[in-house]
């Protein structure tokens, strides 16, 4: 299962708050989701390594922030060139392997995801189907 840094948090804040689990089935969703927590807290460590490389520095080396427009912003000195890389960033992938140790937990997330009975619309049916889409090919030989 491939997933996208700047997507990690979505898809762990969505099934801690769609999911109605207990026993087993949550602890193989807080499982999923402490995975993906893990690899947001590596994606903001990702941002702030590229805010370095990006802003004007204070003494300490932290990124200086400056208002603009009533905002506080970072002083970055090409945003353009910033953006580029965050949105590389953004869209890099990391993997969950689809192996023994994690076979059971993405299988039980798979079940239940697919078991959803909320009626969803709008906004709510758009993020239902890409947690579907991101389930669908998994194991997805061995389900039928």
């Amino acid at each position: 299962m491939k997933i996208k840094y700047g997507e990690a948090k979505f898809y762990s804040e969505w099934v801690l708050n769609n999911l109605s689990l207990s026993g087993k089935h949550s602890r193989m969703r807080m499982k999923f989701s402490n995975i993906l927590e893990n690899k947001y807290i590596e994606f903001k460590n990702y941002h702030l390594e590229l805010l370095k490389e990006h802003c004007n520095l204070d003494p300490l080396g932290n990124p200086i922030v400056i208002e603009a427009d009533g905002k506080k912003v970072y002083d970055v000195i090409d945003i353009a060139l910033f953006n580029q890389e965050y949105a590389i960033l953004r869209n890099e992938t990391f993997t969950i392997e689809e192996n023994d140790e994690n076979k059971e937990m993405l299988t039980i997330l798979k079940k239940e995801i697919e078991d959803v009975t909320l009626e969803l619309i709008g906004e709510s049916a758009i993020e239902y189907e890409l947690v579907c889409l991101l389930f669908d090919d998994i194991y997805s030989e061995e389900m039928k």
